[in-house]
């Protein structure tokens, strides 16, 4: 997954991205790359096809096992990602990602009985670096003033601290209903790591998968979306492949006049 940069060179990336999909005998771990890679581009059909060609190549692979979940839910097919992650918790107790991803699964199916479960400290299950997105799923289940309000100070307090956001922060926020706040903030910070301790980890860290998540398309379907995808270096992709998202005819704008109006939006440097 280190073969590419998270964002901002994705031109460049797709040939790399192609060598590897066509490369002679192409097994789990191409696979893996290939589906990987498809979600972060808006791919998110084709993105499915190619992890769970590679699950089932392997369906014991942890890292298989846990993108084909995480594939499932972008494409809308949560329930069907449910027990992967419970399978992937039950053989490999100490890994943190397929716990986070369960949480979520859980939360977008409103079965609030198995969040509380996973959530019982004396189950143990461990969160490590996604212990923050706990927040998100109290504001999801009780969208209160007080709960979308904390999540709305802790997006702010933290541009504000670190300069910086990740794309997912905005997701969350825009999916509890802080669009307007989500755009305030990503158009004051820079949208990527700093290299800090404090840095969120994993595949899925500072990559744009998260910006085309069915559940989630708040901030796609706001025509700021395009310009803020432009900033991540996605519009020339599109523009110089002709490989549009899944999403181009789903939003209620016209995407592709959006995006050729974004054609010469600076891409960030982002240091890599």
């Amino acid at each position: 997954l280190l073969l590419t940069a998270p964002f901002g060179r994705f031109v460049d990336d797709v040939a790399i991205v192609e060598r590897i999909g066509h490369a002679p005998g192409l097994g789990v771990g191409g696979r893996i790359f290939v589906g990987w890679y498809c979600r972060n581009i808006g791919h998110v059909r084709e993105s499915l096809e190619e992890t769970e060609r590679a699950y089932q190549l392997d369906v014991l692979n942890p890292m298989s096992a846990n993108l084909v979940g995480l594939a499932r839910m972008a494409a809308g097919r949560v329930a069907e990602a449910v027990p992967v992650f419970e399978d992937l918790m039950a053989r490999v107790p100490d890994m943190s990602f397929p716990v986070a991803n369960l949480l979520r699964a859980r939360a977008f199916l409103g079965d609030w009985a198995a969040v509380e479960r996973l959530l019982d400290p004396a189950a143990k299950h461990p969160l490590r670096e996604f212990q923050d997105g706990v927040a998100f799923i109290r504001a999801k289940r009780d969208p209160t003033s007080e709960n979308v309000g904390g999540i709305r100070s802790a997006l702010e307090a933290h541009a504000r601290k670190t300069g910086s956001v990740d794309v997912s922060r905005l997701v969350y926020a825009a999916h509890l209903g802080l669009v307007d706040e989500a755009y305030r903030t990503a158009e004051a910070a820079r949208l990527g790591p700093r290299g800090a301790a404090d840095d969120i980890m994993g595949p899925d860290g500072y990559r744009t998968g998260l910006l085309f998540h069915a559940g989630m398309p708040e901030l796609r379907n706001d025509p700021r979306f395009v310009p803020l995808c432009a900033r991540l270096g996605l519009v020339e992709f599109w523009l110089a492949t002709g490989k549009w998202p899944d999403c181009v005819d789903e939003v209620p704008y016209d995407f592709r006049a959006e995006s050729e109006k974004a054609r010469h939006a600076p891409i960030q440097d982002f240091g890599f």
